[in-house]
């Protein structure tokens, strides 16, 4: 005796349409975890290859170095060395006026914070920053600047009001009335 029937049919029918939607959402799954592991992949590629470039240049511990004349006993016609490095994240500029090896002036810096910190390179350039007619030393470190004024023969850090005066002398052209 025949109780109850049923289209087993329509029920195979629908299994076999389930297992497509799920290879979809499958393949949809794996192509995006397929990028992001390119993503995190060529991330760290250009993070080594920025790191080999800085080594190549700046080498370990990051030191980079600019001769000029600063007016520290180049009588000779030598002009002074300038070797600023991050020893250890800590940034130090070491001096050599007129070339003189057995004179040089060390003036420490900041010390740096954040990971791999102590591979952050030290860009360096003279200018004359507060318009004195004299050249300062302007260290670049991770796109900041710190500034060691030429003042009396020899390299110091500018108080807070000549680092005001610096930052007027040196704003953009109308940034002073808000417009850029």
């Amino acid at each position: 005796m025949l109780l109850a029937s049923s289209d087993l049919r329509a029920v195979s029918a629908a299994r076999r349409r389930a297992p497509g939607y799920t290879l979809l959402v499958g393949q949809a799954l794996t192509t995006v975890l397929a990028l992001a592991a390119v993503l995190a992949l060529s991330t760290l590629a250009i993070s080594r290859a920025r790191t080999l470039y800085d080594d190549l240049r700046y080498g370990r511990p990051r030191v980079s170095h600019l001769d000029g004349f600063l007016g520290h006993g180049e009588a000779r016609g030598v002009p002074s060395h300038l070797m600023a490095l991050n020893l250890h994240r800590k940034i130090v500029l070491v001096e050599f006026p007129g070339g003189d090896t057995a004179k040089p002036k060390v003036l420490e810096g900041p010390y740096l914070f954040g990971a791999q910190s102590d591979q952050t390179p030290v860009g360096m350039q003279l200018r004359d920053m507060d318009r004195d007619g004299a050249l300062d030393v302007v260290l670049d470190i991770d796109d900041e600047w710190l500034i060691y004024l030429n003042k009396d023969g020899g390299l110091r850090l500018p108080t807070d009001a000549e680092q005001q005066r610096i930052r007027q002398l040196n704003e953009p052209e109308g940034a002073a009335n808000g417009t850029r």
